[in-house]
């Protein structure tokens, strides 16, 4: 029996009933599973036509997704970025198929800052270190911060070049009551999730 499907966003131009009949028969799990921790999983998947990221967890009171979580942090995040002129994923559907809590975005397909940086030759990496400063700045210029914002979780669009986008990004938000101390720590937190997440990597520069 086909689940219930709960809408609580879709995207411009997105079809209610398309959207209800398609994620009632749960169809990431055809899909190929990218990643698992626990009940929480996200699969790459192809829904009415496009190739998505679904990421799904275990549902909570459904009031509990309506006041906020981190499927609901992630679209308020999405809006902010957008404003702010910073690419990352569109969001296609939000909400619940019978007892699973369900977010689904575009696919975005190419490798990460980290795994690019990885193989880049002197001129490439100067290309790509000016656009991930840029993907830095215009954040922080709009008063936005982001603890996860580090190399693993930039994508680079096109192997041409620029721009990159952002994912991972429930937690960008934008301080309420903040003093300029609360910016200096916010900051260098930032910095360090930067500077951290390539040290689990050996890269290999040309001689």
């Amino acid at each position: 029996m086909p689940d219930r499907v709960t809408i609580l966003h879709l995207g411009e131009g997105e079809s209610r009933q398309a959207w209800k009949e398609a994620l009632a028969d749960r169809p990431w799990e055809s899909g190929t599973l990218i990643k698992k921790d626990g009940e929480r999983a996200v699969w790459r998947a192809n829904v009415l036509g496009s190739t998505v990221a679904a990421k799904v967890r275990p549902a909570e009171p459904l009031r509990t997704l309506v006041a906020g979580n981190e499927f609901t942090r992630h679209l308020a995040a999405a809006r902010r970025l957008e404003r702010a002129g910073v690419e990352t994923a569109s969001i296609f559907f939000l909400g619940r198929t019978g007892s699973t809590d369900v977010l689904i975005t575009e696919w975005l397909e190419g490798p990460t800052l980290l795994e690019s940086l990885s193989n880049a030759s002197g001129d490439r990496r100067t290309v790509l270190f000016r656009s991930a400063c840029a993907l830095i700045c215009r954040p922080l210029a709009a008063g936005l911060f982001n603890p996860d914002h580090q190399p693993s979780h930039l994508i680079l669009l096109s192997l041409s070049g620029p721009p990159l986008a952002l994912i991972d990004i429930a937690g960008v938000r934008r301080p309420a009551f903040s003093t300029s101390s609360t910016f200096v720590s916010l900051r260098a937190s930032l910095f360090a999730s930067i500077l951290i997440d390539p040290l689990s990597v050996v890269v290999v520069f040309p001689p």
